[in-house]
């Protein structure tokens, strides 16, 4: 079984704060710290499930800067078998537009599954997967939260809203933008990081593919909200003392 996974480097926002460039047409990367996205993590653990169970090949391809082949690393060092990082040697943020990115890369491959996070942790469009699918006319599904093969057929079950569950059944080749929590993530070992770091990894600039990218998504600015509200927390003693502090704050903020 060839399986295709979809990964993305994104910055970790609860653990860095987010800065904007003073034109805001960008955010400053310097001090963020980047991992593989969360869904995206998830479809790698179906994949390397699906693996174990029926065996086959995993590809990994993401669409990124140098950087962003950290994140190749990381799924080869939990079994991923190959790399493809896309140079994009410009900022791209139209969704339609990635998704025709790594089309052109991927109706060149041999595959009988494509994965994809259900959404990213950045923009959260979740639509690449979506219309990936489309682009290669792939039968489609999404939310999937358990996979199981038969034969030539995938037999899946599918997240609805209120709790309910959808079971298919899906012909390969296919596309399935995974769940959050499908399986529980497995950690990398010390060995498998060591031999990942030996892995070679396909470089496909941008340029390479030919035909022309008409974005229907661009870039106007990077801003951060005005803070509307603000949390005090009242410190005293005793009551009387809380109650005194609560009504200085409130002169203070001309309230009384």
């Amino acid at each position: 079984m060839k399986i295709i996974v979809l990964v993305k480097s994104c910055p970790e926002t609860s653990e860095s704060e987010v800065r904007v460039t003073s034109d805001g047409k960008d955010i400053i990367k310097e001090r963020l710290v980047y991992t593989i996205n969360e869904a995206d993590n998830y479809a790698l653990e179906a994949a390397l499930v699906l693996k174990e169970k029926y065996g086959g090949e995993i590809t990994l391809i993401t669409f990124g800067d140098k950087k962003s082949e950290e994140v190749l690393r990381l799924g080869f060092a939990k079994g991923a078998d190959l790399g493809i990082r896309i140079e994009p040697e410009r900022e791209i943020i139209d969704p339609l537009t990635i998704s025709q990115i790594f089309f052109s890369v991927i109706k060149n491959l041999p595959f009988d599954l494509i994965l994809t996070g259900v959404t990213s942790g950045d923009y959260s469009y979740g639509i690449v997967g979506t219309a990936l699918a489309r682009f290669l006319n792939l039968p489609l599904a999404t939310l999937v939260k358990k996979i199981e093969k038969e034969n030539n057929h995938l037999l899946i079950e599918r997240e609805l809203e209120g709790g309910l569950i959808e079971k298919r059944k899906i012909k390969l080749p296919c596309l399935l933008t995974i769940q959050t929590g499908i399986y529980p993530l497995r950690y990398a070992s010390i060995l498998g990081i060591k031999k990942a770091l030996a892995k070679e990894i396909k470089l496909i600039k941008l340029s390479e593919l030919g035909g022309e990218l008409k974005e229907k998504i661009l870039l106007k600015e990077y801003f951060l909200p005005k803070k509307e509200r603000e949390t005090i927390f009242i410190h005293g003693n005793n009551e009387e003392e809380i109650a005194e502090n609560l009504i200085k704050i409130l002169k203070e903020k001309n309230f009384l």
